[in-house]
């Protein structure tokens, strides 16, 4: 039987007592909707980051795509080249060399796409020059 607080409070029972429960409960409460608050804003976040990095398919996405791989097989280079230049195994050295060369022929086609499709000439070799830059360092 369920009995309210006006006769819990005529049994002498104290209020602090009887709402124990409740604080709990209300603090339980709390703490899983902030939880779940917070996963709601982590997946928002992610989902808007994925739609910034990746626009939706057609032009602008090949577009993006195009920049993002430049950018990453200049950096590819630049770090193949240092470990050619600085790896003590003759192996590493000669993979080194492979992955330079073949990222630079991948390069060099994104770079032509970039140029016929997008008329991106000066943009483009901005990057090239960013990572030749960043290779001296």
């Amino acid at each position: 039987m369920t009995t309210s607080i006006r006769e819990r409070q005529h049994t002498g029972e104290s209020i602090s007592e009887m709402t124990m429960p409740w604080k709990i409960a209300t603090f339980a409460l709390v703490c899983v909707s902030a939880i779940l608050a917070w996963l709601l804003v982590q997946q928002v976040q992610q989902q808007a980051s994925t739609v910034a990095t990746y626009p939706v398919p057609g032009p602008r996405y090949d577009r993006a795509y195009v920049k993002l791989m430049i950018a990453q097989h200049q950096k590819s280079i630049n770090e193949a080249k240092t470990a050619a230049k600085e790896a003590w195994h003759p192996e590493l050295i000669s993979l080194a060399k492979q992955i330079a060369a073949s990222r630079q022929a991948e390069l060099n086609n994104m770079l032509q796409w970039s140029e016929v499709w997008w008329d991106e000439r000066h943009s483009i070799q901005s990057v090239v020059s960013a990572g030749k830059s960043d290779a001296k360092k």
